[in-house]
């Protein structure tokens, strides 16, 4: 199998149509039910006898089709990253908020505890500093994480794409 036809194993078949051998995608000669011609991506059979034309309708719908496969790649990438990223953002979203609740007692009770020693309104202004100190420490390596975050781009779609091109432009130097 090619790296080309290997990659496009992930992705649902067009259509809905199941291919060669049963499974959706791509079979394992690389020709998906849709199909791009008899011999497949990289097959050279029968080429020996098809004219120019021919050649170039044959070019053009691989090239299409190539094309079309790897949007769909994207997609599927992109949709994966997105279910991934959802569910981590919920499971964080709960964990903040029982966090939150969880503070707010602890201020509570340092707050209590420092007024056995303080007035009242002394101890909730110290609590209250020694929490805006530490928002303040917890902030800035917050801040650096985001800045140095990866872009939301389809990296693996990206790359497959670049040798692609890389794999036509050798073969049109041949």
């Amino acid at each position: 199998m090619t790296a080309v036809s290997h990659k496009y194993e992930k992705l649902p078949p067009p259509g809905g149509v199941l291919g060669a051998d049963g499974a959706h995608g791509v079979s394992a000669t690389g020709v998906s039910a849709a199909g791009v011609g008899a011999t497949g991506v990289d097959g050279a059979a029968g080429l020996e006898g098809a004219s120019v034309g021919e050649l170039t309708a044959q070019l053009g719908s691989q090239l299409s089709r190539l094309v079309r496969d790897e949007l769909a790649l994207a997609q599927l990438e992109a949709k994966q990253r997105g279910k991934k990223l959802g569910m981590g953002a919920g499971l964080l979203m709960v964990a903040g908020v029982l966090g939150f609740f969880g503070a707010c007692a602890g201020v509570t009770a340092a707050i209590v505890a420092l007024a056995m020693e303080l007035r009242p309104w002394a101890a909730a202004i110290a609590v209250m500093i020694a929490l805006f100190l530490l928002a303040g420490l917890l902030a800035l390596p917050a801040l650096l994480l985001f800045k140095s975050r990866k872009p939301a781009v389809p990296a693996d779609t990206l790359d497959s794409v670049k040798s692609d091109v890389a794999a036509i432009k050798a073969a049109m130097h041949k």
